[in-house]
């Protein structure tokens, strides 16, 4: 497995960057939404709160799922519902429809964390596992300040709803 584990966590730190880069777009685009759906304040303020909602039910039973189901089932599916949830907002025309895909997008993110954890885990010696797992959390802080610049140039370039899609 040690030839393999640069590639392996290659995958998981893009992968993570990516669910945490899809978890922070609603928020990212949430001025623009407002604007284009005409929105007030507390629109918005339940629609991201939906999402925390989604992601905290979640976090109670990552951990748990994370030592019973397959790891690589869980990062990936979390990476693939997390698009389409994504892709359901370009769909959404009132509050509520935008809160239920928001709630869902919290909601298939949490497991991805509790999947890298233990994976990694099992890939790192016990004396190396502070310091990958600290060059992971790295992948947090990526998603943040990269995720800033390509919100803005996806939704410069392609519009709100098709930015969605395109992210």
């Amino acid at each position: 497995m040690e030839q393999k584990f640069p590639l392996v966590f290659a995958v998981m730190f893009l992968g993570y960057t990516s669910i945490v880069y899809n978890r922070q777009s609603i928020p990212y685009a949430a001025p623009i939404i407002a604007e284009g759906e005409n929105l007030q304040n507390s629109d918005l303020g339940v629609i991201i709160s939906s999402q925390h909602l989604g992601y905290m039910i979640v976090k109670t039973m990552a951990g748990p799922m994370a030592d019973v189901v397959s790891l690589s089932l869980l990062l990936w599916s979390s990476l693939f519902l997390t698009g389409l949830t994504l892709a359901s907002f370009t769909a959404a025309s009132s509050v509520l429809m935008f809160s239920v895909a928001s709630f869902l997008c919290g909601f298939v993110q949490r497991p991805s964390w509790g999947a890298c954890a233990v994976l990694l885990k099992q890939l790192v010696e016990p004396q190396q596992f502070a310091t990958w797992w600290g060059i992971l959390s790295v992948s947090t802080n990526v998603a943040g300040t990269v995720g800033l610049f390509l919100s803005a140039f996806c939704v410069e370039s392609y519009g709100c709803r098709s930015a969605f899609l395109a992210v």
